[in-house]
């Protein structure tokens, strides 16, 4: 018995021994022949040991880098019988390009063992097996974060942390694209169909790779200064200047010799087109805030562009040919329906103060004629004090009072002034009109912060270049022409906006085909154009997302 139990133990121990993470050749190697060592049938064997690991949950390091892709991997190996996947040069030389280029994708080479692998790779021949083995589980962990990190994102969208495993449901299938592609030697098409299919991210990385050429051609990127607005017309030596950096940026061409002071028809144009692309006035008059986007260096650029394809990729799943686009921090509405944009439109969002958040929805219903429901925190702040102040604010406002069973309750018989915001005992309705907060129709889409889209009977905001002036919700310039195009698309009854403003009723219509809507902020993407579009961070959220990206994982 004693002699039993001794025999568990040692066992035991040896079996902790054997699940060490990192390979050591001696172990690996010791009392075989040379022969066999060089043959298929050894490489597979310490192949299939360390994949078996793995899929223990066993932790595997090489170089003090730690293997990531262990939900995958196992099934990848298992697939092949164990032979090693990168043999082929031409397929090693697509990995290694891919690495090399993934810059283009805002993403770092240094996080798929870039140095590690070049470093092996150049004395691949005298590498021993249990370092042919480590080379090629590097190689295939490289290749499946790299599609991890493309299809998904690099970081976790709520904690920034990097992302390391595929989800449940994508690990089984997920080796499929990457076995395929070795088969057919065709690595760099594999992991590029790894990317998001929507023309936005396609066109976002060319304005990526644009920008790269912009800076590699190290001209002078000196601060423009701003004295004052320059118009058609005027002469000074800060329209050359302009000029010049203009030409840089591919808005404006003029032949290096050209020197004019002079602010011409053909600068005029160009400058137009910058501010729009800028998120400006597009007024052709260089102004304060066109100078200081003609200043911005080409490395903010691409940083901004690199957090931004980021937002793309978890939004990879979400774009559909019918949704609604709403980019907060453009201030810009799109509507898309089978694929085509239908509708750019001006927004307003939440002040600094009061943020409108990001929300992936559908939409629901249209309510035309609406009433507005005023949010406690704007009773509490806004309406209770000017009651105080004057009792008839309720009625020359059109708002009715209720109490919390939904009757109307006459605010003559109400002494305010005993009330604060806290135990305030009514809700303030607004009724409908055309003075109404909400305008004439709202957009209904569900989610937890109770936000939605609306019209407004306040139009001259729309004329800001920073809208963020609402609680919250996002108004719509054109809301009423929006309302339309959707009705007709997805009702199909012929109805009209005159047909229904007629009846001044309050009506909602529930959509029958899927719109998606997507509250979103860009500060810096491709539109389905191609025009590169940058947007001020006025919601200040690119910093945390740039800092996580820049940071290597290894």
């Amino acid at each position: 018995m004693k002699v039993w139990i001794v025999g568990l133990l040692i066992s035991g121990l040896l079996n902790i021994f054997s699940a060490q993470p990192v390979l050591n050749t001696t172990d690996q190697e010791e009392g075989f022949s040379a022969d066999y060592k060089k043959s298929t049938w050894y490489l597979q064997k310490l192949l299939k040991n360390q994949v078996e690991r793995l899929s223990r949950n066993v932790p595997l390091e090489i170089e003090g880098k730690k293997i990531t892709s262990a939900n995958v991997i196992p099934h990848f190996y298992q697939s092949r019988d164990y032979h090693l996947a990168w043999n082929f040069p031409e397929d090693l030389n697509q990995l290694i390009e891919c690495i090399k280029t993934i810059d283009h994708d805002g993403l770092l080479p240094e996080d798929y063992y870039l140095e590690i692998l070049l470093k092996r790779i150049a004395k691949r021949d005298q590498l021993s097996p249990v370092q042919k083995v480590e080379l090629d589980l590097m190689l295939t962990d490289a290749a499946f974060l790299m599609a991890l990190h493309l299809k998904k994102g690099k970081l976790q969208k709520k904690t920034l942390v990097p992302r390391t495993k595929y989800e449940e449901e994508f690990s089984k299938g997920t080796p499929n694209f990457l076995f395929e592609g070795l088969q057919n030697h065709q690595v760099k098409q594999a992991l590029l169909s790894q990317r998001p299919k929507h023309s936005f991210y396609q066109k976002t990385v060319k304005g990526i790779e644009e920008y790269q050429r912009i800076q590699k051609n190290k001209k002078d990127w000196s601060a423009i200064p701003f004295r004052r607005e320059l118009k058609k017309g005027d002469t000074t030596e800060i329209v050359q200047l302009v000029r010049e950096r203009l030409t840089l940026l591919n808005f404006y061409l003029f032949e290096p010799e050209f020197q004019s002071f002079y602010f011409d028809e053909s600068l005029e144009r160009a400058v137009k087109k910058f501010q729009s692309n800028h998120g400006l006035q597009a007024n052709g008059v260089i102004g304060k805030s066109t100078i200081e986007a003609l200043n911005v260096t080409p490395k903010k650029r691409l940083q901004a562009l690199k957090v931004n394809l980021e937002r793309l990729r978890w939004l990879s799943e979400d774009l559909t040919p019918n949704m609604l686009l709403v980019n907060e921090a453009g201030f810009q509405l799109f509507l898309f329906l089978d694929g085509k944009r239908r509708l750019k439109s001006k927004i307003i969002i939440g002040r600094t103060y009061l943020r409108s958040p990001e929300v992936q929805s559908r939409l629901e219903y249209i309510e035309y004629y609406p009433y507005w429901h005023v949010p406690r925190s704007i009773t509490k702040n806004e309406i209770l004090p000017q009651v105080k102040k004057n009792p008839s604010y309720l009625s020359r406002h059109r708002m009715s009072l209720l109490d919390y069973n939904g009757n109307v309750v006459n605010p003559s018989k109400v002494d305010f002034n005993q009330y604060s915001g806290g135990n305030f005992p009514f809700i303030i309705r607004q009724r409908p009109g055309s003075s109404n907060a909400l305008g004439l129709v709202k957009f209904i889409f569900p989610n937890s912060y109770n936000v939605y889209l609306h019209d407004t009977p306040n139009k001259r905001l729309f004329e800001k270049e920073n809208r963020a002036f609402s609680h919250g919700c996002i108004r719509v310039e054109d809301a009423l022409y929006m309302s339309e195009i959707l009705l007709d698309k997805t009702n199909g009854k012929g109805l009209t906006i005159d047909d229904i403003l007629e009846e001044g009723k309050t009506v909602r219509y529930y959509f029958e085909q899927d719109v998606a809507v997507l509250l979103v902020y860009f500060t810096a993407f491709s539109d389905e154009k191609g025009n590169l579009l940058f947007h001020p961070d006025v919601y200040k959220r690119d910093r945390a997302i740039r800092s996580a990206l820049n940071r290597r994982m290894r």
